[in-house]
């Protein structure tokens, strides 16, 4: 496993909800969103090697889009095929990462989130 996919793995290991096995869509009063880990993990990646920092925001934006409209998304993030393996998050921490990254103003700072 190369150092790039294992910090995308320490990241979704950071996101994922306390106990694993949650599946309802509300916790403690916090919604979360069950991802295809190996398709956000691969989408996070694709971002991540944009050319440019526009083309990496849009992705995010993108990204973004699917998380407010799951039932759009044609990219497999939240529409969960069968064989791949879920993570459970805080949707709320997802999408400030996000914003985090939508408001940066260089590349580094984005690369950070």
């Amino acid at each position: 496993m190369n150092n790039r996919h294992k910090v995308k793995e320490n990241q979704i290991e950071q996101l994922k909800m306390s106990p694993p096995e949650l599946t309802e869509p509300r916790y403690s009063g916090y919604r979360i969103v069950i991802l295809n880990k190996d398709r956000f993990v691969e989408v996070l990646d694709e971002a991540q090697k944009s050319k440019t920092f526009a083309m990496l925001k849009s992705r995010m934006s993108g990204v973004k889009q699917i998380l407010a409209s799951p039932k759009n998304d044609t990219v497999g993030i939240v529409n969960i095929d069968a064989n791949g393996g879920t993570v459970s998050v805080r949707k709320d921490i997802l999408l400030s990462d996000i914003d985090q990254i939508l408001d940066a103003q260089t590349e580094e700072r984005a690369q950070y989130y």
